[in-house]
């Protein structure tokens, strides 16, 4: 099937993999849009796009919904406020932190990782946060600071309540928070100037790759390995453990951080936690742990890439709690990134049968079926992410 021309042309430029939304998503909003903009021909709409960014923008937004939030996933800004205060501002007395969130989104990211160095004793004065994204809309509303309930769904850690005013159901970022952050826009795929040949040491780059293509992952990982440091660190969502970072990174041993930094040869130092997730494999009898605990490895092993470790953890979790979504969310994830197609959808599946309401189970789901051309499997599970999505969208 000839891809149309909106598809080739954003598959080009942004490097998007329309088959991880499907064709006929993309189709019926380009349709939308046509109506919208009064125009009959897609090469004319296609015009329209390249002339008018935030025509590009509100495409953007109908076909891969932004998701974001404030803390998202917790850990990577618990290690990162770690890592700054015990390693990184004692080799760095009077040096300035440079960080790079891409994309941002609508900015919960780059202003929780504000928060976080400031927790961990950095003033904005010694950092620089570049928060980088396509889309002109999200970052005009990253620039203003105010947010929603559905931004705190995860909550927001005690330390960072008092960067935020309240205003009845609003919360608006505080000047001091503000002050260490540029919010430039730019594609991954072309950065501007004021990012290419930059050096930081931090770079936040995370649930962008699940929506490549193969070449553009690879220009996306070869464009982020030219600008983090020598001893930088980089952080990437929970879906991207795969093998573009296998070969030149290594895991930070740190649960559910996500984080990589450069591979260095020798022997690694092994932590205390990487300690304790060993003894979980050695021989001899093992620990009494909770189920907690027990999670917290699965995750742990993970982050190091040792999927068949990981995968051994969950399946015994399993058969004592086969109820437990959370359980089997986690071992498709597993089976995703070592590429068990129908076994990561089965697990998938279950999570949804167990808890239906888990919003990045439908994500991942629909992405594996849109993967393998199961577009009407796909849609559907779309369609109930985006009500799940609208709905937590209502200020609590």
């Amino acid at each position: 099937m000839t891809a149309s021309p909106v598809e080739s042309w954003l598959s080009a430029v942004i490097g998007l993999d329309v088959g991880t939304i499907g064709s006929r998503s993309l189709e019926d909003s380009v349709k939308r849009r046509m109506a919208v903009c009064s125009l009959l021909e897609e090469r004319d709409y296609l015009d329209h796009v390249k002339a008018s960014p935030d025509e590009l923008s509100v495409l953007i937004e109908m076909i891969v919904v932004p998701e974001t939030w404030f803390f998202r996933d917790r850990e990577p800004f618990v290690f990162l406020a770690q890592f700054v205060a015990t390693t990184w501002l004692a080799a760095h007395p009077g040096g300035v932190l440079k960080v790079l969130s891409l994309p941002c989104s609508s900015g919960e990211e780059p202003y929780s990782i504000a928060m976080s160095l400031q927790s961990a004793g950095l003033p904005s004065s010694r950092y620089r946060i570049d928060a980088v994204d396509i889309n002109p809309a999200l970052l005009r509303k990253a620039e203003k600071g105010d947010y929603g309930g559905n931004s705190f769904r995860s909550g927001v850690p005690t330390h960072s309540e008092r960067y935020f005013k309240h205003h009845g159901a609003i919360r608006t970022v505080s000047a001091e928070v503000r002050s260490g952050i540029r919010f430039i826009q730019g594609n991954i795929m072309s950065l501007p100037g004021s990012i290419a040949g930059q050096a930081y040491d931090i770079i936040f780059c995370r649930n962008l790759l699940i929506y490549q293509h193969g070449a553009a992952r690879s220009k996306i990982m070869a464009t982020v390995e030219g600008l983090l440091d020598a001893e930088g660190l980089l952080f990437v969502g929970h879906a991207e453990m795969m093998s573009l970072l296998a070969d030149r990174y290594e895991p930070i041993r740190h649960s559910g951080a996500f984080a990589y930094s450069r591979r260095k040869t020798g022997p690694s130092k092994v932590v205390p936690e990487a300690q304790a997730v060993c003894a979980l494999v050695a021989p001899g009898p093992a620990p009494v742990l909770s189920l907690e605990s027990r999670i917290d490895r699965v995750r742990a092993l993970a982050d190091q890439g040792r999927l068949d470790d990981a995968a051994a953890i969950c399946q015994d979790v399993l058969k004592e709690n086969p109820q437990l979504a959370e359980a089997h969310f986690l071992l498709g994830l597993i089976r995703t990134a070592a590429g068990h197609v129908q076994e990561a959808e089965e697990c998938l599946s279950r999570t949804l049968y167990l808890d239906a309401d888990n919003y990045e189970a439908l994500v991942h789901l629909s992405l594996l079926k849109a993967q393998r051309g199961d577009e009407a499997a796909a849609e559907r599970l779309r369609q109930r992410a985006g009500r799940i999505h609208d709905k937590a969208q209502v200020p609590a």
